[in-house]
């Protein structure tokens, strides 16, 4: 069922609202605008939220909807802040179909009249709602409307939280001389030292990596062919490269199960699947940074594994269990789960992280998108050994690499 986000000003158009509501909601969900912001909340994320999740926005526009002033003697539509104006180019930019509603007599607003992120608007072909007409008129639009394909994903990940606060990073020699004698290395590798303590604000993570399922819907979504999805960089390496799918993705051992983890992802690739993700669902997605990575993966005491100081073979596709290639994602939870729930944080794939590779952790970390450097790889795969594996195991690569044991999961910045 498709969901419809009427947006309307109560002064201009409230009874209206109420009114068209009433009869949509015999047939779609409808979310009628932001009637009121939790006390504290960013009401951008709110309305980017709200508006992000809906499968076409309804503009109600009444005879003094653009020229309706605030307090101040400024023109509403010119406020950056409006609640109105914010909607309205939100759905704009994120390629939401945009109705205007055109009540008592309304006329279009020309591009003139519009400021600049919403003088889209002007373009968008209207409906009329008449006072004299109105169940004819709405009658209408439901048939137009029913005509519309829903926007939305079919998934959203599944993600878990991490709770903001302290946690150890990196390895002492110590440590991981502990557990020598297990064909550990003896040593922490050079980059992944100093142990040392941060402190991280509250975030979410992937459970999972991402699917081979998931990732096809982004291919399905034209996610090879529109540029917005693409950092500059990446696009010119898509470009060059002629990249339509990741590689392997006709060789059924890769993608056989839509819930195996896609491999043969490029850091670039991993983060147009994140900006898409973002677009769609309204919500800030993005590659987790390594410290993101590493406290998802070990809590904040510090252990070797997901699961402990201890290795066990029997919970992790490594190359010690000889399955050779990937598993789906969850086969050894909750058995090999993180403190925080996180599945497959070690073996199966390597995982891209958006931090910039250094040689040895820094914190704060370099995650900008268009520089064109190694890329941190974080968690080892089924075809490395349980050394890898370990929470504070560093590796870097060239963000145009790929390969069968390359994939990634998601994280939120912030909690939704």
């Amino acid at each position: 069922m498709a969901m419809i986000f009427i947006c309307y000003r109560r002064d201009d158009a409230g009874g209206y609202a109420l009114l068209l509501r009433e009869r949509l909601e015999k047939h779609f969900e409808v979310f009628q605008d932001i009637t009121s912001i939790p006390p504290g909340a960013d009401f951008r994320k709110v309305i980017a939220n709200g508006v992000g999740s809906c499968d076409v926005l309804i503009a109600m526009i009444g005879k003094h909807w653009l020229t309706m002033h605030d307090d101040n003697g400024r023109r509403r539509l010119d406020d950056p802040r409006d609640f109105v104006r914010l909607e309205i180019a939100t759905a704009l930019e994120r390629g939401i179909p945009v109705i205007p509603a055109l009540l008592r007599g309304a006329t279009m607003p020309s591009e003139n009249d519009l400021p600049d992120p919403i003088k889209e608007l002007a373009y968008r072909q209207g409906v009329e709602l008449s006072d004299t007409r109105f169940d004819y008129d709405t009658q209408q639009l439901i048939a137009a409307l029913q005509l519309i394909p829903p926007q939305r994903l079919p998934f959203e990940p599944e993600t878990v939280l991490v709770p903001a606060g302290p946690f150890l990073m990196g390895s002492t020699p110590e440590q991981i001389a502990a557990i020598q004698g297990k064909s550990v290395k003896a040593l922490a590798e050079k980059h992944e030292q100093p142990m040392r303590r941060l402190t991280l604000p509250e975030y979410r993570i992937g459970k999972y990596p991402v699917t081979v399922g998931e990732y096809r819907t982004f291919i399905e979504a034209g996610g090879y062919r529109e540029k917005k999805w693409w950092t500059q960089i990446g696009w010119q390496w898509r470009d060059g490269e002629r990249m339509t799918q990741p590689e392997y993705w006709k060789d059924l051992q890769w993608v056989g199960d839509d819930r195996l983890p896609v491999v043969g992802v490029s850091w670039y690739e991993a983060v147009a699947y994140c900006r898409w993700l973002a677009q769609v669902t309204g919500k800030p997605y993005w590659l987790p940074g390594e410290a993101e990575w590493e406290k998802a993966a070990r809590g904040n005491g510090g252990l070797i594994y997901p699961w402990g100081d201890d290795w066990c073979e029997e919970i992790c596709n490594t190359n010690e269990l000889k399955i050779a290639q990937t598993t789906p994602v969850g086969q050894f939870s909750p058995a090999s789960d993180s403190p925080y729930g996180a599945a497959d944080m070690s073996g199966n794939v390597w995982e891209w992280c958006a931090s910039k590779w250094t040689e040895t952790h820094v914190f704060p970390e370099d995650n900008r998108r268009e520089i064109d450097v190694a890329r941190v790889l974080r968690g080892g795969s089924w075809y490395d050994y349980l050394d890898s594996a370990r929470t504070a195991f560093r590796y870097g690569n060239p963000p145009n690499q790929s390969r069968n044991r390359r994939g990634f999961r998601v994280a939120l910045s912030s909690p939704t």
